[in-house]
């Protein structure tokens, strides 16, 4: 799981002993975030995975500008207005964004392959992975 900012900055990143559903990650990221900045984004945008019902939705809609996370299967005519949005078009290409960052780390900093033993190795493999990430993209500023 990470977490980007409009810069491609990682600011926050989770690596977990088992496969987690996405749904779930939703609290403990935002809390994350908030704890960090001191306030809700502006954007969040995920894939289907963290989609949960339109009730979840509505209620992030509260602290959140923008919340875009497409909804499983067949849409009804309030989720195709909303999913048709340009805010909410917008988050799922921001959305696309984080998946380059996702491939960037799998092939230039090697993440695809982890040949350390143990949880803990991998996970800090993967923190050092992020920091590099982030240290190339602050000498391209």
């Amino acid at each position: 799981l990470i977490a980007q900012t409009s810069e491609k900055f990682i600011h926050h990143y989770e690596v977990f002993p088992k496969r987690q559903e996405d749904k779930e990650l939703i609290k403990p990221t935002l809390k994350a975030h908030k704890q960090l900045f001191g306030t809700d984004p502006d954007v969040l945008a995920t894939d289907k995975g963290f989609y949960e019902n339109m009730k979840q939705i509505l209620k992030l809609e509260k602290n959140i500008t923008t919340v875009s996370i497409c909804k499983k299967g067949r849409r009804n005519q309030q989720e195709y207005e909303r999913e048709s949005t340009e805010e909410f078009k917008d988050g799922q290409r921001f959305r696309a964004g984080c998946e380059g960052s996702i491939s960037v780390l799998k092939r230039a900093f090697k993440l695809g392959r982890c040949l350390f033993k143990g949880f803990k190795h991998y996970a800090a493999s993967v923190g050092c992975a992020v920091f590099c990430h982030n240290l190339v993209l602050l000498t391209k500023l």
